[in-house]
């Protein structure tokens, strides 16, 4: 599965292999997201134009491992510090109700 020539030694490359393998691939998609998620986080710029300090923002986001949350969190500090009145809000939190009343 692994490719003969990367970063892991023999051992741990067998270990990796036989993860990966005595999983769903969905576990599979799941995992590469979440292995994936922190780095990209920390590594994206976050370009907001400037707002009002009545100019609301909200950022809807949905999380299972915290990846998706922790970039909603990002973007409201910057955009508060464009002066966006800016919150973060958990998609499990919201009815589709709701969301319809925001678009």
């Amino acid at each position: 599965m692994l490719p003969t020539i990367s970063l892991f030694s023999d051992q741990e490359k067998s270990l990796i292999e036989s993860l990966l393998t005595s999983h769903t691939s969905d576990q599979r998609s799941w995992l590469g997201g979440f292995l994936s998620g922190p780095a990209r986080v920390h590594s994206m710029p976050v370009a907001i134009p400037s707002g009002s300090t009545e100019t609301p923002l909200s950022v809807y986001c949905g999380t299972e491992s915290g990846n998706s949350e922790a970039l909603a969190d990002r973007a409201v500090k910057a955009a508060k510090k464009q002066g966006f009145q800016a919150k973060a809000i958990n998609l499990a939190e919201v009815t589709p109700g709701e969301l319809v009343k925001v678009s």
